[in-house]
């Protein structure tokens, strides 16, 4: 079965599965259960999962809003936006707000949502939840330094810094990190105009996930 004890489960099963139909089938189903044994807090945060699910078959409020009839952002982040308690419950919101964000191409807004996750990352250390925003903070800031100065520059020491998070955990697993990995480097190389360099890294890139069964790598 599919009863998750916090986030950490509804984002794996989020981010391995092709189908996100499937996924709200199969995972909504743990809001009962959470609901049932008094885990209110993970029922919210599972419903962040699920809204991030929503959000991009283009069924709630907004391209990049969580928000619809059944869920509200603005009451999530009165509840769990600023007491150190629950800063946790904050790196669940804001990665996937940054996603988002960074899906429909609205940078400034991004890059708030992962400032705002990078203050509490720290209480998910050993989970995916730090590479999702070392990865897509990577990503965010690569599409601006593009869009300013295409292929000319070497890449802002913030990309760097996400850049070396991934490699070192690309070194220690490589199955499940270096995709990733590639996928930023990819980007640097574009930005810095070694476009075949480039080129090969995404060729790389999507060789590994052509290879895939459901495991990101």
């Amino acid at each position: 079965t599919n009863l998750p004890m916090d986030a950490n489960y509804g984002v794996y099963g989020f981010l391995a599965g092709k189908d996100l139909g499937r996924f709200l089938d199969e995972y909504t189903p743990n809001l009962h259960f959470l609901g049932r044994i008094r885990m209110s807090s993970f029922v919210d945060a599972q419903q962040v999962i699920l809204h991030w699910a929503l959000a991009l078959q283009g069924r709630t409020e907004t391209g990049a809003s969580l928000s619809d009839g059944s869920f509200d952002e603005s009451v999530y982040l009165s509840a769990y936006g600023k007491d150190p308690l629950f800063h946790f419950f904050q790196v669940f919101f804001f990665v996937a707000k940054l996603h988002l964000y960074f899906t429909f191409e609205m940078y400034p807004e991004a890059l708030e949502a992962a400032r705002r996750a990078q203050e509490a990352a720290y209480t998910l250390e050993g989970t995916i939840w730090p590479v999702l925003l070392d990865f897509w903070a990577g990503l965010t800031l690569a599409s601006i330094d593009a869009a300013s100065d295409p292929g000319g520059r070497p890449p802002s020491a913030a990309i760097e810094r996400s850049r070396a998070s991934l490699r070192a955990r690309a070194e220690g697993c490589p199955e499940n990190f270096r995709t990733a990995y590639l996928l930023l480097s990819a980007e640097a190389a574009r930005i810095e105009g070694r476009q075949l360099e480039a080129m090969e890294l995404y060729d790389e890139a999507l060789g590994r996930e052509s290879l895939r069964d459901g495991v990101a790598t």
